[in-house]
């Protein structure tokens, strides 16, 4: 007999990296107030990271972005894509971000 597969979907024993902030640094951003606050704390950043996620809910062939998030060194934002309200925004800050 053949010797067991090993089992790809066990938890990893691989240590992770943890978030050097402190949970309090992380805001969620679901109006336009907010985001015209973390408009101001992005345009002084040096450095500011992007990544994107994507909600499987209804039509799994077709999911939609839910949540965009922005860091900086020491903050991360949490921007609701679901939020009707966060539509000009998210848009704003995407142009300010990527402007020549």
């Amino acid at each position: 007999a053949s010797p067991p597969l090993p089992d790809m979907f066990r938890p990893s024993r691989q240590p992770s990296l943890a978030l050097a902030i402190g949970e309090d640094k992380v805001v969620f951003i679901d109006d336009s107030e907010a985001a015209r606050v973390v408009e101001g704390k992005l345009r002084s950043a040096a450095v500011v990271g992007i990544d994107l996620e994507w909600s499987s809910r209804g039509d799994w062939l077709q999911p939609t972005l839910a949540l965009m998030q922005l860091a900086t060194t020491d903050e991360v934002f949490l921007l609701d894509l679901a939020a009707t309200a966060m539509r000009e925004p998210v848009a704003a800050l995407l142009k300010m971000l990527f402007a020549p």
